[in-house]
This record gives C-alpha cells, sequence and structure tokens, in this order.
C-alpha cells in the first residue's frame, strides 16, 4: 500500500473501482485488497473486501509454493468453466480467510481463499499467468467480462 500510495496509485484505483470498471488482483495485488495486512508489520489496505491478510499458522511449509487443487464454493462469472479440482500455482506467505467473497478455496495446512470477487472485482491469491489452463480460462473470463 505504501508504494501505491508514494506513486499516487491509490486514489486512482479507488476511483476506477467505484467507476465500475473491471479490477484484476493477483497475488499482493488480492491482499491489498483486504482491510488489513500484518505483512510487514500492520498495515491498512484498500478495505474493499474485510479482512486481514495473516502469515500461515498452520501450513506444513511457509512460503507455500506449488500446485494445489482449487474448491470451488461460490458461482461468479469470473471462473466460469473452471472444474472442481482445477489446479493452480501458488507462491505465496500470507493468506485470507474463507468469506462471503470467496469463490474458490485451497487447503495447505489450513484452508484459504484463492479465488474472491465482489462486483467488479476480482483476484486471485495464486499465479493465473503461471498456473496453465486454468490461470488462461481466469484471464480469458477477466477480458470478456471487461469487454462487456
Amino acid at each position: 500500500m505504501r508504494a501505491l500510495a508514494e506513486r499516487e496509485l491509490e486514489g486512482a484505483l479507488k476511483s476506477l473501482i467505484a467507476a465500475g470498471k473491471p479490477l484484476l488482483g493477483i497475488c499482493v495485488g488480492m491482499q491489498v485488497l483486504y482491510e488489513r495486512s500484518l505483512e510487514h508489520g500492520p498495515s491498512a489496505g484498500f478495505g474493499y473486501f474485510p479482512g486481514t491478510v495473516a502469515r500461515f499458522a498452520n501450513a506444513p511449509r511457509v512460503p507455500h509454493m506449488g500446485w494445489n487443487q482449487l474448491e470451488l464454493v461460490a458461482e461468479h462469472p469470473f471462473i466460469r468453466g473452471l472444474e472442481p479440482g482445477a489446479y493452480a500455482y501458488f507462491m505465496h506467505s500470507y493468506r485470507v480467510e474463507v468469506a462471503g467473497e470467496t469463490l474458490a478455496a485451497v487447503t495447505h495446512g489450513e484452508r484459504f481463499a484463492a479465488i474472491v470477487a465482489r462486483d467488479n472485482v476480482m483476484a486471485t491469491q495464486f499465479h493465473p499467468e503461471k498456473s496453465q489452463s486454468t490461470g488462461a480460462k481466469l484471464l480469458d473470463n477477466f477480458l470478456a467480462i471487461a469487454r462487456a
């Protein structure tokens, strides 16, 4: 958040969201959408989604790096066409708990949100660009939403 503020991008992103323009957050880009983060000490986030980004407490190893299967928990155009159990590639040490905005979850020692969305804002904790067909499907879906 500090880097966004220093570059005067925080206001631009908030304006984009308020205008209803589609926004895609990836990895840390998902995490900054939450109310607060405990990474590098407590700090405020955008507050678009309620909740706190916290380090894994019960993971077999941190950072979490590798392939995991997605558990689809809600429907949304962003995940249209994803198969239950599709694989995605993760690389992170912090996560958010599954909540109302969660579209897909993953378990790595503890269950956490992997894909979230509300209105025009969509985000993934994993890296779609490294997630082969799963990531390509999500990026295609996002582009279709943006074109609509």
